[in-house]
């Protein structure tokens, strides 16, 4: 009878602890923390870059004001990361991530080593709805789109990326003929390679990188600007071609509109599945105060990056619509995605 009341003791206690973790306001359950913003990429690329100017800012808008501590998690062109918070990061709101752009769309698209559904990752915020682009060396025998559809370009990319994807998916609807080396770790890589003459170029590059770490590049001619991928175009390149522009047939349209829905989540900020939802809305509420933050928007400038936010209800929304795409337009991407992928050395 005293063991079935000892036990009987601890389990009240048990109760009363979790019941009084569930009540902590976000406040109380974030100050004093060390909170972590894992980034998906290796340090001094984009979203690297990105995260860790945010991280910077972003600390003063949630409450309790925690210590915001930025860590690389590189790997997989961001699904080592993205595995890692849906299938062993904390669930509490201490651990959140910034992403690849790709991380949201792999699933559907039967990408290999997806391990997550991405309708239950809580989606914080994209802080920019994104154009990307091709880019060739100004040495490259290609500069203009046209010339990519009759010689070869070798464009470097990271398996499962962007940079492998776009040039498969021109390869298959508009003739060109990209040569796509694979294999390289980061965005970083492709850029020293193409200095290097190791390649000629590089696809699926945010246009808001290139002109702001590369704006160098841009600015002494050393690449070219070949397409824009996305759904418009940019407003600093308007005389370079959109991709949408030049299909032809509707059902290659669709897929690229499926494809290019991930420029609308460029810079993906999310938190695992199952954090209480009070602590979710604080984070989001963070991520767009931080948007309007006169010291934030100032380091904005000084980078020229850009900021186009995209609120976290919204992008989850969109995700979850994504996923209502009809199976045969799903069918014909995720064909597209993989035919020149295969042959990518």
């Amino acid at each position: 009878m005293a063991l079935h009341r000892s036990i009987g003791v601890v389990a009240l206690a048990s109760s009363l602890v979790g019941g009084i973790a569930a009540a902590e306001t976000p406040d109380e359950f974030f100050r004093g923390k060390s909170v972590k913003l894992l980034i998906s990429s290796s340090p001094g690329g984009g979203y690297d870059t990105y995260g860790r100017m945010l991280a910077k800012h972003l600390v003063r808008h949630i409450p309790g004001e925690p210590q915001l501590v930025p860590q690389n998690m590189q790997g997989a062109s961001g699904k080592r990361l993205a595995n890692y918070m849906f299938n062993v990061a904390p669930r509490d709101g201490s651990v959140i991530a910034g992403i690849h752009r790709n991380i949201p769309t792999d699933p559907l698209l039967g990408v290999p080593d997806s391990n997550y559904d991405s309708r239950k990752f809580n989606w914080l915020a994209s802080l920019n709805n994104e154009v990307s682009v091709c880019a060739a060396w100004s040495e490259a025998p290609v500069t203009t789109i046209e010339q990519a559809r009759l010689r070869e370009l070798i464009v470097g990319a990271q398996p499962n990326s962007d940079s492998e994807i776009f040039p498969a998916v021109m390869n298959n609807m508009i003739g060109t003929k990209f040569k796509v080396v694979n294999g390289y770790p980061s965005g970083t890589d492709i850029e020293l390679a193409m200095e290097k003459r190791e390649v000629d170029g590089r696809c699926g590059w945010s246009w808001s990188s290139l002109s702001s770490i590369k704006a160098q590049w841009l600015r002494d001619k050393k690449v070219a600007v070949l397409v824009q991928m996305s759904m418009t175009k940019h407003p600093d390149i308007p005389d370079v071609p959109l991709l949408l522009d030049m299909v032809q047939k509707q059902e290659d349209r669709q897929a690229l509109e499926l494809i290019f829905s991930r420029q609308v989540f460029a810079r993906p900020y999310l938190a695992p599945p199952e954090v209480p939802a009070d602590r979710v809305a604080a984070l989001r509420k963070a991520f767009m105060t931080v948007t309007k933050d006169a010291a934030f928007l100032a380091d904005i400038e000084k980078q020229k990056f850009e900021l186009n936010p995209v609120g976290g209800e919204e992008m989850q929304a969109y995700i979850a619509r994504l996923f209502d795409t009809p199976p045969a337009v799903i069918e014909r991407t995720a064909a597209v995605m993989k035919a020149q992928a295969a042959a990518a050395e």
